[in-house]
C-alpha cells in the first residue's frame, strides 16, 4: 500500500516562484523558508499527494540536473527503510538533458543545516554558472565558472545530451524494479523520449504542454521568471493524476 510520496526535479517540481500571498504583501521572497509550507504544498507534487491522501517530500531543488537528481535520489535510497521504499510513490520530474552538476567539496556548511540541504548545496549547477547567479558564498566561483566553460567547449554535444538522459533514465527505472519502488517519470523540461522504460511516460515535455496551453493568455499560467503558476502547477498536477490513475494507483 502506498503511503507516501517523495518528488525529485528542477525548479519546476520545487515550485519555484510559488508565493504565499500573506507573505509577498511583506515582501518576503518566494526562497525564504517561511515561504517552504506553502511552496511544497501548491507545487504539482504537493497537490499530487494532497489527491490521493499521501505524506510527501519535495527532494527537487533549483538548478538541479538530471546527474544532481540521480545523486540526491540514491542518497534518499540510502537512507530509507526497504519497507518504506516499497510504500513511497516516487515522481521523476526529468529536467533539461543538457544541464550538468559536479559535486562541489568546498561547500560551507551552515549553522543548523539538515543533511539533505547539505547534500543539495553540495553540488555545483551548471545553471547557476551559465545563468550567472550569485555563488559569492561558494569558494573558487570562478574556478567553477572556467570549469564549466571547459566541459560546454570541449565536451557537450547533443550525444553526450542523449547519453546524460538515459543514464538517468535508467539508473531511476532500475532502482525501482530492484527495490519495487512505484515510480512515474516524465519530461518537465527534456526533450529526449528514448529509450522506452516502463516508468517513463512517453510525452512531451510539461514546460511544452503548459506553454501551448498559456498561449491564449486568457489566464496566464506562468510566474515573471517562467516557472508555473498555481493555475499551471494544477494543470499539471491533473494530467498527471491521470497518468497515475492509469499505471499505479489502480
Amino acid at each position: 500500500m502506498i503511503k507516501k510520496l517523495v518528488s525529485f526535479g528542477c525548479s519546476w517540481t520545487y515550485g519555484d516562484e510559488l508565493i504565499d500571498p500573506a507573505l509577498e504583501d511583506q515582501g518576503i521572497p518566494a526562497y525564504d523558508r517561511r515561504n517552504e509550507a506553502y511552496r511544497t504544498a501548491n507545487a504539482f507534487p504537493g497537490l499530487i499527494a494532497k489527491h490521493y491522501g499521501l505524506d510527501h517530500t519535495n527532494m527537487a531543488y533549483p538548478g538541479a540536473s538530471l546527474r544532481s537528481m540521480t545523486w540526491h535520489f540514491n542518497w534518499w535510497i540510502d537512507n530509507t527503510p526497504a519497507q518504506e521504499l516499497e510504500e513511497t510513490l516516487v515522481l521523476v520530474g526529468l529536467t533539461d538533458e543538457s544541464r550538468m552538476s559536479w559535486y562541489n567539496p568546498y561547500h560551507q556548511i551552515q549553522e543548523g543545516e539538515s543533511d539533505e540541504r547539505t547534500l543539495q548545496r553540495q553540488y555545483i549547477h551548471s545553471t547557476w554558472l551559465k545563468e550567472a547567479i550569485d555563488i559569492k558564498d561558494e569558494p573558487y566561483q570562478n574556478e567553477w565558472r572556467e570549469l564549466y566553460k571547459m566541459y560546454m567547449t570541449l565536451s557537450d554535444c547533443q550525444n553526450a545530451r542523449k547519453l546524460n538522459y538515459s543514464d538517468a533514465v535508467r539508473l531511476f527505472d532500475g532502482s525501482a524494479a530492484r527495490y519495487n519502488i512505484p515510480m512515474l517519470q516524465f519530461n518537465v523540461m527534456a526533450s529526449t523520449r528514448e529509450p522506452k522504460l516502463p516508468t517513463l511516460l512517453d510525452s512531451s515535455s510539461l514546460m511544452e504542454i503548459l506553454v501551448i496551453r498559456d498561449k491564449p493568455r486568457k489566464s496566464p499560467l506562468f510566474m515573471p521568471a517562467k516557472h508555473p503558476n498555481e493555475k499551471g502547477h494544477q494543470l499539471i498536477a491533473d494530467y498527471l493524476i491521470e497518468k497515475l490513475d492509469s499505471a499505479i494507483m489502480q
